[in-house]
């Protein structure tokens, strides 16, 4: 299998899931057991420091927001 990491999926105007529609998604790990993204144009009205405050020196304004996606599955 080839891994999709470091490659961006563009969400084609067919695509009818809410979740996903019209989104840009950052392929961060993919492999045989799964894989991990980013959406990088879908931003929230959650704030980082709001959501994970232990990521506060990691973001330079406080009011940076959270990007959303989702839901997806997870197999156990």
């Amino acid at each position: 299998m080839d891994s999709l990491a470091a490659h961006l999926l563009i969400a084609g105007p067919t695509l009818i899931d809410p979740n996903f529609a019209r989104t840009v998604v950052l392929i961060a790990a993919h492999s045989e057991e799964g894989a991990m993204g980013v959406v990088l144009n879908r931003p929230s009205e959650t704030a980082v420091t709001e959501a994970a405050p232990e990521l506060d020196e990691l973001v330079d304004d406080d009011e940076e927001p959270v990007f959303a996606a989702g839901p997806c599955n997870r197999r156990a």
